[in-house]
């Protein structure tokens, strides 16, 4: 049986599919009409790249605030999961 996420669980990761798109549609727009399409393939990658890295690593600076260091560790963990994408995981159970 599939559980629902929470809502703001939904609300983070719709949040960051929404700016993680705009960005990987920006560099779509800024390779349009390059010669070389494994250049721009590699822009688009790349900046996917970095904004999952970027996304897992805003969360690792703010959410330490309040919490132990054990409780962060544990959080990141749950966060480095949850940042991929649902096409990914498969499944939005979690």
């Amino acid at each position: 049986m599939d559980e629902a996420l929470p809502a703001d669980r939904v609300r983070s990761r719709l949040s960051a599919y929404v700016y993680g798109n705009i960005l990987v549609l920006a560099a779509i727009i800024g390779t349009t009409g390059a010669a070389d399409h494994a250049h721009s393939w590699l822009i688009v990658l790349a900046t996917a790249l970095t904004t999952y890295l970027a996304h897992v690593f805003a969360h690792h600076v703010a959410e330490q605030v309040g919490r132990t260091d054990e409780e962060h560790r544990s959080h990141l963990m749950h966060e480095i999961r949850y940042a991929v994408p649902f096409s990914v995981r498969g499944s939005p159970r979690c």
